[in-house]
């Protein structure tokens, strides 16, 4: 089983609140810290730090931790095989939920950590070295596979800096002096924390899914009384330009209304807002494959003649056989 922590950042776009243990999808918001956790933090000289993932190969190479690693601390571009090591900037993604949780003093210390990392001022590496320290390669070594050193706690041979990791380090810098994160979209805290979004009932009768269709088609259902139906029909055929239609439904609940349908792949979305600001989705695709034109000809098929005239008589060989009805 693969445990990745990155799903830690919902709390700090503002998608999922910031206190732990809510039920449902805050179980994954806390993943890095949970029982899981083990999997992902390692301690340093310098401070804990976090792996992406467990079983990640992409960083130096280190002897015998899964890998067919021959020279601890070889690049892995070797043979694209290695050994993953924390990345400072996953510590800054904790230390963002510790300070929305309150808790300013412990992100302030994973902060002190990360900037030990560096491997200069303001340089954060993509990858800090979570091993013993190893020593750098005898000279003359083949570089394929020679270790140029490295120390625990410290930066290793990738990237630094890490430009984005750098930009996380300022923005964790200025969010502890506010005491709170400066980034944070209300926009998606009131919709996902504070608002609770509402349901409504929804049943689209017509058009069955996935069929054909004519030059227009009936849209048609059940939702609750009085609410407002919206359809946006997007012709995916034709580089998806989209048209509206919007209608109310009886006190009953029920709707009907008719939409023209392009040529080719039409995709309704229908929608369902009832009075009290719930809100209900379905799907339904159809084909329109009625041809454009102008009619030269029309010719009704005659009735009765479909054996022949009257002194017509079938070849009586074996091969010859009427066909099926229809």
């Amino acid at each position: 089983m693969r445990t990745e922590g990155r799903l830690l950042q919902a709390v700090v776009a503002g998608v999922e609140p910031a206190a732990a243990g809510r039920a449902g999808r805050a179980e994954w918001v806390v993943l890095r810290r949970s029982p899981s956790d083990q999997n992902l933090e390692k301690q340093m000289a310098t401070g804990p730090g976090w792996l992406r993932y467990n079983g990640d190969g992409y960083g130096d190479c280190q002897v015998g931790a899964g890998t067919t690693c021959a020279v601890t601390g070889a690049p892995w571009t070797n043979n694209f095989s290695g050994t993953g090591h924390p990345w400072p900037v996953l510590g800054v993604e904790c230390a963002q939920q510790y300070l929305v949780q309150g808790q300013a003093a412990t992100a302030g210390t994973l902060l002190s950590a990360i900037n030990t990392m560096n491997s200069g001022p303001g340089l954060v590496p993509e990858q800090v070295w979570d091993y013993p320290n190893a020593p750098p390669s005898p000279f003359g070594s083949d570089p394929a596979t020679a270790s140029i050193g490295f120390t625990n706690g410290k930066a290793d041979g990738s990237a630094s800096p890490l430009t984005w990791g750098s930009a996380s380090q300022v923005r964790l810098t200025a969010d502890l002096s506010a005491g709170r994160d400066l980034e944070k979209p209300t926009q998606t805290t009131n919709r996902y924390v504070t608002h609770t979004q509402k349901t409504t009932a929804l049943t689209v009768t017509s058009p069955t899914d996935l069929t054909a269709a004519g030059q227009s088609v009936t849209v048609a259902g059940t939702a609750a009384p009085d609410a407002r139906i919206d359809i946006a029909d997007v012709t995916t055929d034709n580089n998806n330009a989209t048209t509206t239609a919007t209608t109310t439904a009886g006190t009953n609940g029920s709707f009907a209304v008719g939409v023209p349908a392009a040529a080719g792949t039409n995709v309704l979305v229908i929608t369902s807002t009832a009075k009290n600001a719930g809100t209900a989705q379905s799907v339904r695709t159809v084909v329109n494959d009625t041809v454009d034109g102008t009619l030269l000809f029309n010719q009704n098929d005659a009735v009765g003649d479909d054996n022949g005239p009257g002194n017509y008589a079938y070849p009586t060989a074996a091969d010859f056989h009427p066909a099926p009805s229809t």
